[in-house]
Protein backbone atom coordinates (compact mmCIF):
# COMPACT_ATOMS: atom_id res chain seq x y z
CA UNK A 1 0.00 0.00 0.00
CA UNK A 2 1.28 3.16 -0.72
CA UNK A 3 2.65 5.23 2.26
CA UNK A 4 0.29 8.30 0.96
CA UNK A 5 -3.50 7.07 0.32
CA UNK A 6 -6.37 8.64 -0.08
CA UNK A 7 -9.47 9.29 1.88
CA UNK A 8 -11.36 6.90 -0.48
CA UNK A 9 -9.14 3.94 -0.74
CA UNK A 10 -8.87 3.94 3.14
CA UNK A 11 -12.43 3.27 3.13
CA UNK A 12 -12.46 0.64 0.84
CA UNK A 13 -9.62 -1.09 2.59
CA UNK A 14 -11.07 -0.46 5.56
CA UNK A 15 -14.24 -2.47 4.82
CA UNK A 16 -12.50 -5.15 3.01
CA UNK A 17 -10.96 -6.35 6.19
CA UNK A 18 -13.37 -5.82 8.18
CA UNK A 19 -15.64 -8.50 6.40
CA UNK A 20 -12.62 -10.34 6.05
CA UNK A 21 -11.62 -10.39 9.82
CA UNK A 22 -14.83 -9.14 11.71
CA UNK A 23 -13.07 -10.43 15.06
CA UNK A 24 -10.16 -9.40 14.70
CA UNK A 25 -9.83 -6.90 16.78
CA UNK A 26 -9.97 -6.93 21.13
CA UNK A 27 -12.43 -4.41 22.31
CA UNK A 28 -10.74 -1.05 22.72
CA UNK A 29 -11.03 0.52 26.03
CA UNK A 30 -13.89 3.31 26.73
CA UNK A 31 -12.72 6.70 25.49
CA UNK A 32 -10.28 5.73 23.21
CA UNK A 33 -11.67 7.73 20.30
CA UNK A 34 -10.71 5.32 17.45
CA UNK A 35 -11.55 1.91 15.50
CA UNK A 36 -8.49 -0.05 14.13
CA UNK A 37 -9.26 -2.62 10.76
CA UNK A 38 -6.43 -4.39 9.99
CA UNK A 39 -3.75 -1.98 9.93
CA UNK A 40 -6.21 0.83 9.44
CA UNK A 41 -7.38 3.75 12.40
CA UNK A 42 -9.79 5.68 12.32
CA UNK A 43 -9.91 8.36 15.00
CA UNK A 44 -12.93 9.89 15.84
CA UNK A 45 -12.61 11.10 19.42
CA UNK A 46 -12.63 12.29 21.81
CA UNK A 47 -9.51 10.79 23.32
CA UNK A 48 -10.79 10.45 27.19
CA UNK A 49 -7.89 7.82 28.62
CA UNK A 50 -4.40 7.12 27.67
CA UNK A 51 -3.40 6.17 23.94
CA UNK A 52 -1.10 5.32 21.87
CA UNK A 53 -0.53 5.77 18.20
CA UNK A 54 1.81 3.01 16.95
CA UNK A 55 4.11 2.97 13.93
CA UNK A 56 2.94 -0.27 12.31
CA UNK A 57 -0.61 2.30 11.60
CA UNK A 58 -2.59 4.62 9.40
CA UNK A 59 -3.62 6.63 11.85
CA UNK A 60 -6.50 8.76 10.04
CA UNK A 61 -8.16 11.90 11.85
CA UNK A 62 -11.87 12.63 11.06
CA UNK A 63 -12.92 15.73 12.20
CA UNK A 64 -11.70 17.63 14.97
CA UNK A 65 -10.42 14.68 17.45
CA UNK A 66 -9.75 16.50 20.87
CA UNK A 67 -7.43 14.97 23.57
CA UNK A 68 -9.38 14.99 26.74
CA UNK A 69 -12.40 17.26 27.58
CA UNK A 70 -11.09 20.16 30.33
CA UNK A 71 -15.14 21.58 30.13
CA UNK A 72 -15.89 18.53 31.87
CA UNK A 73 -14.68 18.45 35.79
CA UNK A 74 -15.61 14.93 36.23
CA UNK A 75 -12.96 14.06 33.36
CA UNK A 76 -9.66 13.28 33.81
CA UNK A 77 -6.88 14.59 31.53
CA UNK A 78 -6.01 11.95 29.01
CA UNK A 79 -2.39 11.53 27.53
CA UNK A 80 -2.08 10.98 23.84
CA UNK A 81 1.52 9.17 22.87
CA UNK A 82 2.87 8.72 19.04
CA UNK A 83 5.67 6.44 18.64
CA UNK A 84 8.53 7.66 16.33
CA UNK A 85 8.10 6.98 12.61
CA UNK A 86 4.09 7.05 12.55
CA UNK A 87 2.16 8.85 10.12
CA UNK A 88 -1.08 10.38 11.05
CA UNK A 89 -3.18 11.36 8.05
CA UNK A 90 -5.87 14.44 7.82
CA UNK A 91 -9.09 12.88 6.21
CA UNK A 92 -9.94 15.45 3.52
CA UNK A 93 -14.18 15.13 3.46
CA UNK A 94 -14.74 16.72 6.67
CA UNK A 95 -12.44 19.41 8.54
CA UNK A 96 -10.38 17.09 10.30
CA UNK A 97 -7.54 18.65 12.59
CA UNK A 98 -5.96 16.90 16.37
CA UNK A 99 -6.59 19.51 19.11
CA UNK A 100 -5.26 18.85 22.97
CA UNK A 101 -7.08 20.38 25.46
CA UNK A 102 -5.93 22.19 28.77
CA UNK A 103 -4.50 19.90 30.95
CA UNK A 104 -4.09 17.09 28.40
CA UNK A 105 -0.97 16.06 27.06
CA UNK A 106 0.36 15.22 23.44
CA UNK A 107 3.65 12.79 23.62
CA UNK A 108 5.30 12.91 20.25
CA UNK A 109 8.27 12.36 20.85
CA UNK A 110 10.43 11.30 17.11
CA UNK A 111 14.01 10.95 16.15
CA UNK A 112 15.76 12.27 13.31
CA UNK A 113 15.43 9.00 11.60
CA UNK A 114 12.03 8.50 12.39
CA UNK A 115 10.00 11.39 12.90
CA UNK A 116 6.98 11.52 12.94
CA UNK A 117 4.31 12.82 10.40
CA UNK A 118 1.00 14.93 10.18
CA UNK A 119 -0.40 14.95 6.26
CA UNK A 120 -3.39 14.91 4.11
CA UNK A 121 -4.79 11.71 3.11
CA UNK A 122 -5.06 12.00 -0.25
CA UNK A 123 -2.58 10.45 -2.66
CA UNK A 124 1.11 11.51 -3.27
CA UNK A 125 0.64 14.07 -6.47
CA UNK A 126 -2.40 15.52 -5.57
CA UNK A 127 -2.04 17.16 -1.99
CA UNK A 128 -2.25 20.82 -1.37
CA UNK A 129 -2.36 23.33 1.24
CA UNK A 130 -5.64 23.30 2.97
CA UNK A 131 -6.32 19.70 2.77
CA UNK A 132 -6.99 19.30 6.47
CA UNK A 133 -6.65 21.42 9.31
CA UNK A 134 -3.67 21.17 11.69
CA UNK A 135 -2.39 20.86 15.14
CA UNK A 136 -3.51 22.56 18.37
CA UNK A 137 -2.92 22.72 21.53
CA UNK A 138 -4.59 24.39 24.34
CA UNK A 139 -2.74 25.60 27.83
CA UNK A 140 -2.88 26.83 31.22
CA UNK A 141 -0.28 29.57 30.90
CA UNK A 142 -1.40 33.31 30.94
CA UNK A 143 -2.80 35.30 28.02
CA UNK A 144 -4.52 38.67 27.51
CA UNK A 145 -7.22 39.15 26.15
CA UNK A 146 -10.09 39.23 28.79
CA UNK A 147 -10.37 40.36 32.42
CA UNK A 148 -10.98 37.25 34.17
CA UNK A 149 -8.60 36.79 36.95
CA UNK A 150 -7.03 34.46 35.67
CA UNK A 151 -7.83 34.97 31.90
CA UNK A 152 -9.08 32.32 30.48
CA UNK A 153 -9.51 32.72 26.27
CA UNK A 154 -12.17 31.00 23.87
CA UNK A 155 -10.44 29.82 20.83
CA UNK A 156 -11.45 30.78 17.58
CA UNK A 157 -13.83 28.60 15.69
CA UNK A 158 -14.82 26.40 18.67
CA UNK A 159 -11.14 25.45 18.93
CA UNK A 160 -11.68 25.41 22.75
CA UNK A 161 -10.53 27.12 25.92
CA UNK A 162 -7.12 28.63 27.07
CA UNK A 163 -5.14 30.56 29.11
CA UNK A 164 -4.54 30.16 32.88
CA UNK A 165 -2.05 31.37 35.81
CA UNK A 166 0.32 28.17 35.02
CA UNK A 167 3.30 29.62 33.46
CA UNK A 168 5.09 26.53 33.11
CA UNK A 169 2.51 24.20 32.18
CA UNK A 170 3.46 20.80 30.29
CA UNK A 171 1.77 19.83 27.35
CA UNK A 172 3.82 17.46 26.54
CA UNK A 173 6.47 16.49 23.93
CA UNK A 174 6.67 17.61 20.59
CA UNK A 175 10.39 16.65 19.00
CA UNK A 176 10.74 15.96 15.38
CA UNK A 177 7.20 16.55 14.05
CA UNK A 178 6.09 17.55 10.70
CA UNK A 179 3.16 18.85 9.58
CA UNK A 180 2.14 18.91 5.59
CA UNK A 181 -0.60 20.43 3.83
CA UNK A 182 -3.00 21.62 6.44
CA UNK A 183 -4.18 24.90 6.92
CA UNK A 184 -8.13 24.03 6.40
CA UNK A 185 -10.35 27.17 6.04
CA UNK A 186 -12.82 26.97 9.22
CA UNK A 187 -14.68 29.72 7.73
CA UNK A 188 -14.49 33.38 5.81
CA UNK A 189 -12.72 34.59 8.71
CA UNK A 190 -10.50 31.97 10.34
CA UNK A 191 -7.81 29.44 8.88
CA UNK A 192 -6.03 26.71 11.27
CA UNK A 193 -2.48 26.84 10.92
CA UNK A 194 0.31 24.51 10.90
CA UNK A 195 1.28 24.11 14.12
CA UNK A 196 -0.85 26.98 16.86
CA UNK A 197 0.50 27.00 20.72
CA UNK A 198 -2.86 28.73 22.66
CA UNK A 199 -1.97 29.50 26.39
CA UNK A 200 1.04 26.76 26.18
CA UNK A 201 3.29 26.64 29.06
CA UNK A 202 6.97 26.75 29.32
CA UNK A 203 7.00 22.89 30.65
CA UNK A 204 6.13 21.69 27.23
CA UNK A 205 9.10 20.58 25.07
CA UNK A 206 9.02 22.26 21.25
CA UNK A 207 12.27 20.97 18.91
CA UNK A 208 12.80 20.00 15.47
CA UNK A 209 9.51 20.87 14.18
CA UNK A 210 8.49 21.72 10.61
CA UNK A 211 5.14 22.86 8.68
CA UNK A 212 5.24 22.50 4.92
CA UNK A 213 2.68 23.79 2.56
CA UNK A 214 -0.03 25.01 5.12
CA UNK A 215 -2.58 27.31 3.69
CA UNK A 216 -2.22 29.70 6.36
CA UNK A 217 0.52 30.45 9.33
CA UNK A 218 3.37 28.05 10.07
CA UNK A 219 3.13 28.56 13.31
CA UNK A 220 1.35 30.82 15.46
CA UNK A 221 1.92 31.71 19.91
CA UNK A 222 -1.59 32.70 20.91
CA UNK A 223 -0.10 34.19 24.15
CA UNK A 224 1.55 31.58 26.88
CA UNK A 225 4.98 31.15 27.73
CA UNK A 226 6.07 28.21 25.23
CA UNK A 227 9.68 27.99 24.08
CA UNK A 228 10.61 26.24 20.87
CA UNK A 229 14.46 25.24 19.23
CA UNK A 230 14.47 24.39 15.58
CA UNK A 231 11.46 25.31 14.10
CA UNK A 232 11.42 24.80 9.58
CA UNK A 233 8.52 26.68 8.02
CA UNK A 234 8.89 25.89 4.48
CA UNK A 235 6.02 27.07 1.54
CA UNK A 236 3.13 28.72 4.02
CA UNK A 237 0.44 30.37 2.54
CA UNK A 238 0.54 33.42 4.91
CA UNK A 239 2.70 34.21 7.26
CA UNK A 240 5.87 32.27 9.30
CA UNK A 241 6.22 33.28 12.82
CA UNK A 242 3.03 34.75 14.65
CA UNK A 243 2.30 35.81 17.63
CA UNK A 244 -0.55 37.73 19.77
CA UNK A 245 -2.14 37.65 23.14
CA UNK A 246 0.78 37.88 25.45
CA UNK A 247 3.33 35.35 24.37
CA UNK A 248 6.86 35.75 26.47
CA UNK A 249 8.51 32.65 24.87
CA UNK A 250 11.67 32.11 24.04
CA UNK A 251 13.19 30.72 20.60
CA UNK A 252 16.28 29.36 18.90
CA UNK A 253 17.15 28.53 15.20
CA UNK A 254 14.33 29.20 12.99
CA UNK A 255 14.40 29.01 9.21
CA UNK A 256 11.33 30.54 7.21
CA UNK A 257 11.23 29.95 3.29
CA UNK A 258 8.75 31.80 1.58
CA UNK A 259 7.68 29.53 -2.15
CA UNK A 260 6.61 31.80 -5.25
CA UNK A 261 2.91 31.11 -5.24
CA UNK A 262 1.61 32.37 -1.63
CA UNK A 263 2.92 34.05 1.49
CA UNK A 264 3.00 37.21 3.94
CA UNK A 265 4.97 38.33 6.10
CA UNK A 266 8.17 36.43 7.85
CA UNK A 267 7.48 37.45 11.22
CA UNK A 268 3.71 39.29 12.35
CA UNK A 269 3.65 40.27 15.80
CA UNK A 270 0.58 41.39 18.11
CA UNK A 271 -0.09 42.42 21.71
CA UNK A 272 -3.45 42.75 20.89
CA UNK A 273 -5.70 43.98 18.37
CA UNK A 274 -8.28 45.09 20.69
CA UNK A 275 -6.41 46.90 23.33
CA UNK A 276 -2.55 47.34 22.10
CA UNK A 277 -2.04 47.93 26.34
CA UNK A 278 -3.12 44.53 27.94
CA UNK A 279 -0.70 42.44 30.16
CA UNK A 280 1.04 40.39 29.88
CA UNK A 281 2.33 42.44 26.86
CA UNK A 282 4.02 39.98 24.30
CA UNK A 283 7.41 39.96 24.34
CA UNK A 284 9.41 37.01 22.90
CA UNK A 285 12.95 36.40 22.55
CA UNK A 286 14.46 35.32 19.40
CA UNK A 287 18.29 34.40 18.55
CA UNK A 288 19.53 32.71 15.47
CA UNK A 289 16.64 33.42 12.89
CA UNK A 290 15.99 33.39 8.97
CA UNK A 291 13.43 34.79 7.36
CA UNK A 292 13.88 33.97 3.39
CA UNK A 293 11.07 36.15 1.18
CA UNK A 294 10.99 36.05 -2.51
CA UNK A 295 12.02 39.35 -3.95
CA UNK A 296 10.01 38.92 -7.22
CA UNK A 297 6.62 37.63 -5.85
CA UNK A 298 3.47 40.06 -4.83
CA UNK A 299 2.85 37.24 -2.07
CA UNK A 300 6.23 37.82 -0.41
CA UNK A 301 5.39 41.35 1.86
CA UNK A 302 6.90 42.15 4.99
CA UNK A 303 10.26 40.77 6.82
CA UNK A 304 9.76 41.91 10.57
CA UNK A 305 6.15 43.61 11.33
CA UNK A 306 5.96 44.39 14.76
CA UNK A 307 2.51 45.97 15.93
CA UNK A 308 -0.35 46.71 18.17
CA UNK A 309 1.72 47.10 21.27
CA UNK A 310 4.28 43.96 20.70
CA UNK A 311 7.41 44.15 21.91
CA UNK A 312 10.39 41.69 21.36
CA UNK A 313 13.98 40.98 21.27
CA UNK A 314 15.52 40.01 17.69
CA UNK A 315 19.27 38.51 18.10
CA UNK A 316 21.17 37.41 15.31
CA UNK A 317 18.32 37.42 12.62
CA UNK A 318 18.81 37.31 8.75
CA UNK A 319 15.85 38.70 7.43
CA UNK A 320 16.47 38.78 3.10
CA UNK A 321 14.25 38.75 -0.29
CA UNK A 322 10.83 40.26 1.09
CA UNK A 323 9.34 42.40 -1.63
CA UNK A 324 7.80 44.92 -0.15
CA UNK A 325 10.50 45.79 3.31
CA UNK A 326 12.42 44.39 5.36
CA UNK A 327 10.95 45.63 8.43
CA UNK A 328 7.85 47.65 9.72
CA UNK A 329 6.50 48.69 12.74
CA UNK A 330 2.99 49.76 13.51
CA UNK A 331 0.41 51.88 16.39
CA UNK A 332 1.90 54.07 18.87
CA UNK A 333 2.22 51.42 21.64
CA UNK A 334 4.35 49.61 20.04
CA UNK A 335 6.68 52.57 19.12
CA UNK A 336 6.13 53.61 22.97
CA UNK A 337 7.66 50.11 24.01
CA UNK A 338 10.42 50.83 22.17
CA UNK A 339 11.63 53.95 22.91
CA UNK A 340 11.28 56.75 25.40
CA UNK A 341 12.84 60.20 24.10
CA UNK A 342 15.81 59.47 22.52
CA UNK A 343 16.44 56.38 24.48
CA UNK A 344 15.49 52.79 23.66
CA UNK A 345 13.76 51.17 26.30
CA UNK A 346 15.42 47.66 26.15
CA UNK A 347 11.79 46.36 25.96
CA UNK A 348 12.24 46.12 21.92
CA UNK A 349 15.72 45.35 21.14
CA UNK A 350 17.00 44.18 17.48
CA UNK A 351 20.76 43.50 17.57
CA UNK A 352 23.81 42.02 15.72
CA UNK A 353 21.40 41.08 12.72
CA UNK A 354 21.31 41.30 9.01
CA UNK A 355 18.84 42.77 6.08
CA UNK A 356 19.03 41.84 2.82
CA UNK A 357 15.54 43.44 1.05
CA UNK A 358 15.18 46.36 -1.82
CA UNK A 359 13.64 48.15 1.19
CA UNK A 360 15.07 48.04 4.10
CA UNK A 361 11.93 50.33 5.89
CA UNK A 362 9.79 52.98 4.93
CA UNK A 363 8.99 55.93 7.50
CA UNK A 364 5.30 56.30 7.34
CA UNK A 365 2.93 59.44 8.68
CA UNK A 366 2.40 59.43 12.54
CA UNK A 367 5.72 56.56 13.41
CA UNK A 368 7.38 57.98 15.94
CA UNK A 369 10.81 57.68 14.82
CA UNK A 370 12.89 56.88 12.17
CA UNK A 371 12.84 52.78 11.24
CA UNK A 372 16.34 53.31 9.70
CA UNK A 373 17.45 55.14 12.33
CA UNK A 374 16.07 52.68 15.15
CA UNK A 375 17.71 49.53 13.54
CA UNK A 376 21.08 51.43 12.08
CA UNK A 377 21.76 53.99 14.71
CA UNK A 378 20.03 52.91 17.91
CA UNK A 379 20.69 49.02 18.14
CA UNK A 380 23.88 47.35 17.70
CA UNK A 381 25.92 45.40 15.56
CA UNK A 382 23.03 45.36 12.64
CA UNK A 383 24.56 45.74 8.89
CA UNK A 384 22.72 45.71 5.34
CA UNK A 385 24.04 43.69 3.03
CA UNK A 386 24.02 40.08 1.60
CA UNK A 387 24.13 37.54 4.64
CA UNK A 388 26.51 35.35 2.43
CA UNK A 389 24.10 32.13 2.64
CA UNK A 390 24.84 28.88 0.49
CA UNK A 391 21.64 28.17 -1.12
CA UNK A 392 18.74 30.11 0.42
CA UNK A 393 16.14 30.17 -2.30
CA UNK A 394 16.41 26.47 -4.03
CA UNK A 395 12.88 25.13 -3.59
CA UNK A 396 13.33 21.58 -1.94
CA UNK A 397 17.26 22.11 -1.77
CA UNK A 398 18.33 24.86 0.21
CA UNK A 399 21.20 25.10 2.27
CA UNK A 400 21.02 28.02 4.91
CA UNK A 401 24.48 28.04 6.01
CA UNK A 402 26.86 30.62 5.61
CA UNK A 403 29.48 30.45 2.82
CA UNK A 404 33.23 31.00 4.48
CA UNK A 405 33.67 34.51 5.16
CA UNK A 406 30.61 35.67 4.83
CA UNK A 407 28.75 38.48 6.87
CA UNK A 408 26.65 35.19 8.90
CA UNK A 409 29.64 33.71 9.56
CA UNK A 410 30.50 35.58 12.16
CA UNK A 411 29.11 38.70 14.43
CA UNK A 412 26.16 36.78 16.56
CA UNK A 413 26.13 37.28 20.23
CA UNK A 414 22.93 35.20 22.12
CA UNK A 415 21.37 36.46 24.78
CA UNK A 416 22.66 35.50 28.57
CA UNK A 417 20.16 33.07 29.20
CA UNK A 418 20.64 29.44 29.89
CA UNK A 419 17.81 28.64 27.08
CA UNK A 420 20.25 29.85 24.19
CA UNK A 421 23.27 27.88 23.08
CA UNK A 422 26.30 29.80 22.06
CA UNK A 423 26.29 30.62 18.59
CA UNK A 424 29.01 32.82 17.21
CA UNK A 425 27.21 33.54 13.98
CA UNK A 426 24.46 34.81 12.36
CA UNK A 427 21.02 32.90 11.31
CA UNK A 428 19.39 30.16 11.90
CA UNK A 429 22.75 27.03 11.04
CA UNK A 430 25.83 27.46 11.57
CA UNK A 431 28.59 26.35 8.34
CA UNK A 432 29.02 23.34 9.62
CA UNK A 433 25.48 22.18 10.71
CA UNK A 434 22.44 21.26 8.10
CA UNK A 435 20.37 20.62 11.25
CA UNK A 436 17.27 20.25 9.28
CA UNK A 437 18.88 17.24 6.92
CA UNK A 438 17.19 14.06 7.41
CA UNK A 439 14.22 14.22 9.15
CA UNK A 440 12.51 17.82 7.17
CA UNK A 441 10.92 16.57 3.81
CA UNK A 442 9.31 19.48 0.91
CA UNK A 443 7.06 17.06 -1.04
CA UNK A 444 5.38 19.41 -3.73
CA UNK A 445 1.85 17.47 -3.45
Amino acid sequence: MNKHISTASLAVAAAALATACPQSNPPLPEGSGYTCDGELCTVTGPILTDVTFTADKKWVLTGGVFVGDDADPDASPAILTIEPGTTVYGDTAALSFLLVTRGSKLVADGRADAPIVFTSAKDAGSRARGDWGGLVINGQAPVNGCTGDPCVVQGEAGTGTYGGAVANDDSGVLRYVRVEFGGALIDDENELNGFAFQGVGSGTVIENIQAHLVSDDCIEFFGGTASAKRILCTGAGDDNLDWTFGWTGKVQFLIAQQYDDAGGNGIEADNNEANNELTPVSRPVISNATFIGRPASENSKIGVLLRRGTQAELHNVIVMGFNDRCFDMDDSATFAGAVEGDALTGNTVIENSIFDCATLSEDEEGDAFSLEDFLLTMNEGNEVGDPGLTAPDSVGAADFRPAAGSLASSGGQVPSDSFFEAASYRGACPADDNWAQGWAAFPQN
